[in-house]
């Protein structure tokens, strides 16, 4: 990415009210910063704008700044719809907005781990590109035994005698099964 580029992000991301290293990290992993870039579903430029988002956001992604401006307004419409939630805001760039609001439905805080594997690959690289701790199925079995040792007798009760038996690895098993 040129630094006219980067500078050309942070400005717009300043002015809109989107975390510039967000914008940045985005257009990055979706282009390189490359105006040229086409995907071969059709999305174009710097931010990869589908021709229709582009349209509703009443901008041309063929144009380089133009482009920039619809991939910050549309980073900032993502962010109030997922109420700052920069994991789902992240899948709703990759997958669509209604993918990722169908799967919190579904899924509640485990939807990252239904999303397509490109989804949950782009996450993971824009989280990690922005420093923020990535998100594993690690922290989902400790979210899950967080909240299941709230009331640790019930907890245990639930766990058969052969995960007690197996140790650690069948504790880690249940609590994956119950986090389900």
């Amino acid at each position: 990415m040129t630094s006219d580029v980067q500078s050309a992000i942070i400005a717009a991301a300043q002015a809109a009210g989107v975390d510039p290293n967000l914008a940045v990290a985005v257009a990055q992993q979706e282009s390189g910063g490359n105006q040229n870039a086409v995907s071969s579903a059709g999305a174009i430029g710097i931010f990869q704008l589908m021709p229709a988002t582009a349209t509703e956001l009443g901008v041309d992604p063929t144009d380089a700044m133009q482009n920039i401006q619809g991939g910050i307004a549309y980073l900032s419409q993502l962010l109030t719809e997922f109420g700052g939630n920069v994991t789902e805001v992240l899948g709703a760039y990759n997958w669509g907005p209604a993918a990722v609001t169908n799967a919190i439905a579904s899924y509640s805080g485990q939807w990252l781990n239904h999303a397509p594997s490109e989804t949950q690959n782009y996450v993971a690289a824009i989280i990690g590109k922005l420093g923020i701790a990535t998100i594993t199925a690690t922290n989902a079995v400790s979210e899950a035994a967080s909240t299941a040792i709230v009331n640790t007798k019930s907890f245990l009760e639930e766990i058969p005698t052969w995960a007690l038996a197996a140790g650690v690895g069948g504790l880690v098993l249940i609590l994956v099964l119950l986090a389900d």
